[in-house]
């Protein structure tokens, strides 16, 4: 797989760290020995010992020995190396998965991370793809996970991850060698969120993996005194390689939420004393809604010393909103995907206010361009595909080789996003390739409409889709969740709401920017990763009425 040249002492160094680390078990042992009693992983559990407000403490030490013995349980369970090791969890279990991931590592396993929420069919095609010898779950689960492999013809043995995991792990033989696992050996197995069309099973290599948790735990200057907290999903390119890993390269502690919670995030910040902060852009839309809710009882949040967020446009609102209420607290917005590890870019804390719309200049030993449908690299300022080069790139995608071949020109990893680079350097993510309406021949980019639209009193949330028009090909349609009234006399008509919505937007944006339709709602449907199904958008308003309040079925999966 291609790799950036590094440049400068700084990006040399870094490359040469992850050569020498090479695997996720190797750095697993690496910062046990190092940090030893110090707290991994602070987070709901179905063995450990729960503390006061639900969660588990697991040290280094705990992870490393724990791993080790479950690693060897699974070659004697007959684990061999590439076999596929399921795990079919939420994050009240979010510590025993872990537990399986770097047991799979050690084994020489490639962790499978299931989507509880994915419907059968889908469920059936990611096992499928998996190649399982083994799948763990949450007990109640676990019938679920049976019939989907028998579904998809697998024979794979299920284990519970409550009294199951412990028995196999306390039947381990401690005299049993584990294999030699080599850098290019398949890590896990990662799907895509589905936000397209069938979820795409991406292959991510140890030592993709271990770049993705260097890149991003320098990006983010991590070190052992951070408290790195989220409420990401386990089974997410987040969940299993960004965050976990990220925190581990820096011997940080991590503190995962059994679930999106605002209030009770931002109480456990107070308590647990977190430094860092990661959520989608709309997790910090509700920290900011129960904040003003809480009003002077709001918890005490003065460890925290960075917001970050990712996975979507961060409203500039939002921005400068974080910005007023903690002014001495740094904002990073970071980009990637997927089969990039997900490494990108990174907007730094005196970038977000003075480059709007930006999503920053490339993490170290990542490199950005922008290319014409030809692939010919295209110069500043000019809008066109984003391409990321990173030493966390993907391996490719498992039995789709023209997908692969698709996605990969040259070791680039094509995005499908349209964006361009600035004199400065700095990428500007515009859309999707997909999201980009075309209107009577003119091009629209779909964000630059919703961060208009965020900056109107009264929106809480924006998307902003093409739908069908007879004469003009498409149309700029927005689904728009409104704030919560102050008090019953502030009370607007959706008819008054959508009229000064309207009008506001045409203060800002050029005439066929405008939408012409206009749909609210009490919630916009999400994948688990908070990105908002504009697919599951465009087929429900199809057919819609002109302007509607509609139900759009918020929750998905």
């Amino acid at each position: 797989m291609a790799a950036p040249t590094p440049q400068g002492p700084l990006e040399a160094d870094l490359a040469r760290r992850i050569a020498e680390t090479g695997t996720l078990g190797r750095l697993l042992r690496a910062r046990a020995a190092e940090h030893g009693a110090a707290p991994m992983l602070i987070a709901p559990s179905l063995l450990r010992p729960a503390e006061p407000d639900g969660l588990a403490v697991t040290s280094f030490a705990a992870m490393a020995a724990e791993a080790e013995r479950l690693a060897r349980a699974l070659v004697a369970a007959g684990v061999g190396p590439g076999d596929g090791i399921g795990v079919l969890a939420g994050n009240t279990a979010v510590t025993e998965a872990h537990l399986v991931q770097y047991a799979a590592a050690l084994a020489g396993g490639v962790l499978v991370p299931l989507n509880p929420r994915h419907g059968d069919e889908d469920l059936d095609h990611t096992i499928a793809l998996g190649r399982l010898r083994l799948a763990f779950a949450e007990p109640g689960l676990m019938p679920r996970l049976a019939a989907a492999i028998t579904r998809a013809g697998g024979a794979a043995r299920c284990i519970d991850l409550g009294d199951g995991l412990a028995g196999l792990t306390a039947d381990a033989d401690a005299g049993l060698a584990l294999p030699e696992v080599a850098p290019e050996a398949v890590a896990d197995l990662i799907f895509t969120s589905g936000t397209t069309g069938r979820p795409k099973a991406v292959e991510h290599s140890h030592r993709s993996a271990v770049a993705t948790g260097a890149i991003f735990g320098t990006a983010l200057g991590l070190t052992p005194d951070d408290r790195h907290h989220h409420a990401v999903p386990f089974f997410t390119s987040s969940g299993v390689h960004f965050n976990p890993l990220a925190a581990l390269w820096a011997g940080a502690a991590m503190i995962v939420e059994p679930a999106f919670d605002a209030a009770r995030i931002l109480a456990r910040i107070a308590t647990r004393r977190s430094t860092v902060l990661l959520s989608v852009p709309s997790g910090f839309l509700y920290l900011l809604d129960a904040l003003a809710r809480a009003g002077g009882d709001a918890p005490d949040l003065s460890s925290i010393r960075l917001w970050n967020y990712g996975g979507a446009a961060m409203p500039q609102e939002a921005v400068l909103a974080l910005a007023r209420r903690f002014p001495e607290v740094d904002q990073r917005q970071n980009y990637g995907m997927t089969e990039t590890g997900p490494t990108g870019t990174m907007l730094l804390p005196d970038e977000v206010t003075a480059k709007p719309g930006s999503v920053g200049r490339p993490m170290p030993l990542c490199r950005v361009r922008i290319t014409d449908a030809d692939g010919r690299e295209l110069p500043a300022g000019e809008a066109g595909e984003i391409e990321i080069l990173s030493p966390a790139n993907m391996i490719g995608y498992r039995d789709a080789p023209e997908a692969t071949a698709e996605t990969i020109r040259d070791g680039w990893v094509r995005t499908g996003d349209w964006g361009r680079i600035d004199a400065d350097g700095h990428l500007h993510h515009l859309d999707r390739l997909k999201d980009v309406i075309v209107r009577g021949g003119l091009k629209i980019a779909a964000r630059r409409v919703e961060d208009v639209l965020h900056r109107i009193p009264g929106v809480f949330e924006a998307a902003v889709i093409a739908l069908p028009h007879p004469r003009l090909g498409e149309d700029v349609a927005a689904v728009v969740v409104r704030t919560a009234p102050d008090t019953t006399e502030d009370i607007e008509t959706d008819e008054d709401f959508i009229a000064r919505l309207q009008a506001a937007a045409t203060a800002v944006l050029a005439d066929y920017e405008i939408p012409r339709r206009v749909f609210l709602t009490d919630a916009l449907p999400r994948n688990p990763l908070g990105k908002v199904l504009k697919t599951e958008l465009r087929r429900q308003l199809a057919g819609a009425p002109e302007h509607d309040r509609h139900d759009l079925h918020p929750s998905h999966g």
